[in-house]
C-alpha cells in the first residue's frame, strides 16, 4: 500500500529544513472491498527534528496495518549545513606541487631534452680500413 503525505510543514521547508520520506509503502491487512488507494500520514505544523511513524498513518478501522508501528516513515531534517573554511591570519594558503607524468612538452615536439640540448653536438666518427 504506497504511503502518501497531507499537509506541509511549512516551518520546515520555510527554514531550509527537509522532509525526508523514508518508507513508501506499507503492509496492511483488510477486506478487498476496503482497500485504500494509499495511505496518509499528516505532516502539517511538524518542526524540525519531529518524526512520523507507522502508527501516525491515517487508516480506517477497517485496515490493519502489518508493518511495526514504531518503524520512522517521515523525519524532519535541519538545513544543510556549509563548510566554512576558517583562515587564520598570517598563514598563506598552500598549493599542493604538482608532479606531472610521462613526456615533457619539449620531448613530445620531437626536440631534445633540456639537459641534452646543452651539449655540444658531435659528428659521427668515420672507420679506416
Amino acid at each position: 500500500m504506497p504511503v502518501a503525505t497531507k499537509g506541509e510543514a511549512k516551518e520546515v521547508t520555510g527554514g531550509n529544513g527537509v522532509i525526508e520520506h523514508t518508507v513508501w509503502e506499507v503492509e496492511v491487512e483488510c477486506l478487498p472491498m476496503n482497500i485504500p488507494e494509499k495511505l496518509l500520514v499528516d505532516i502539517e505544523g511538524m518542526k524540525i527534528g519531529d518524526t512520523k511513524m507507522i502508527k501516525d498513518l491515517i487508516v480506517s478501522e477497517d485496515i490493519k496495518v502489518l508493518n511495526d508501528p514504531d518503524l520512522v516513515i517521515i523525519a524532519a531534517k535541519p538545513p544543510a549545513k556549509e563548510e566554512v573554511k576558517v583562515e587564520v591570519p598570517g598563514e598563506e594558503a598552500v598549493e599542493p606541487e604538482v608532479i606531472a607524468k610521462g613526456k615533457k612538452p619539449e620531448e613530445e615536439e620531437g626536440e631534445a631534452p633540456a639537459a641534452d640540448a646543452a651539449k655540444p653536438a658531435q659528428a659521427p666518427k668515420e672507420e679506416k680500413k
